[in-house]
């Protein structure tokens, strides 16, 4: 838990860090997009805060790259009440590379109703039960993502 609270730290102090230098100032535009644009106004920006398209987006509701939001578009990973993506995490949705959450499908599946081609769930519809790969798969995020060693060696 303690990770997860670092991680979501780190990632709410950079977007408040990010917001808080471009508030009121000029726009800054890298490669003719702004740097951070708020709310769901104006076209693409690099950091979209509250919505809209980007590369990275966090807010309501958005298309880009990454999108964190309650509903979202993400060409590589997507969170939300509603999203679709490479890789999505949500309530509904389509990740076609892996999907996590309680209605949806992916080419991996992990979900209450999973629909794909590796799945796992209590209602699993596809050719190839997941546990096997779902439990490798959680073993090698947990070293990744691991931020200390771990105790007694």
């Amino acid at each position: 838990m303690s990770r997860f609270l670092l991680l979501l730290g780190a990632i709410a102090l950079t977007a408040l860090v990010l917001g808080g230098l471009a508030w009121g100032e000029p726009e800054t535009l890298v490669f003719g997009w702004p740097v951070i644009a708020h709310g769901m106004s104006g076209g693409p920006a690099w950091l979209a805060l509250g919505g809209g398209d980007g590369v990275l987006v966090v807010g309501i509701a958005g298309r880009g790259l990454v999108v964190l939001g309650v509903a979202g578009l993400g060409l590589l990973f997507a969170t939300g009440q509603l999203a679709a993506g490479l890789l999505t995490i949500g309530q509904v949705g389509i990740g076609l590379f892996g999907f996590l959450g309680q209605l949806g499908g992916g080419f991996a599946s992990l979900a209450q109703l999973a629909v794909g081609v590796v799945v796992r769930g209590q209602v699993a519809l596809g050719p190839i039960d997941g546990k096997a790969f779902f439990a490798e798969t959680s073993r090698e995020l947990a070293a990744l993502l691991r931020v200390f060693p771990p105790k007694g060696g």
